[in-house]
Parts: structure tokens; sequence; C-alpha cells
């Protein structure tokens, strides 16, 4: 389970909290959809770029009338 109270998280806790694989994150990083620092050969994601993220390309489901 993913620490939401951290500052900075890994390209594998995000895979697992969003429930993609590893290579889908790097692939947002790739294509300029989430902001990383790369830290030797991993990326790691601040705590306001994974919640920009979240609010720009995460739906969710509509309530009930």
């Amino acid at each position: 389970m993913i620490n939401l109270d951290r500052q900075v998280y890994t390209a594998q806790e995000l895979s697992d909290w969003w429930n993609v694989s590893p290579r889908t994150i790097v692939r947002l990083v790739e294509q300029g959809e989430i902001s990383a620092v790369r830290v030797g050969r991993q990326y790691r994601f601040k705590k306001e770029d994974v919640e920009r993220f979240m609010e720009n390309n995460m739906s969710y489901p509509k309530p009930a009338d």
C-alpha cells in the first residue's frame, strides 16, 4: 500500500497504486504526461506532480442521481 503522507514516490509505488506495469509509468514520463526526476537509473515523482496528473487524467464514476 502506498503511503500518501510521503512527498516522493517511485515508479514501482505508482504502478502498484494504479495497478499498471512499471513500464507504463516510465512510458508516461517519456511522453511528457507526468513529471519526474531521474535518480540514477530510476525515476522519482513529487507528490504535487502525481496529484496534478491524477486530477487531469483520471476519471471517476459519476454518482447516481
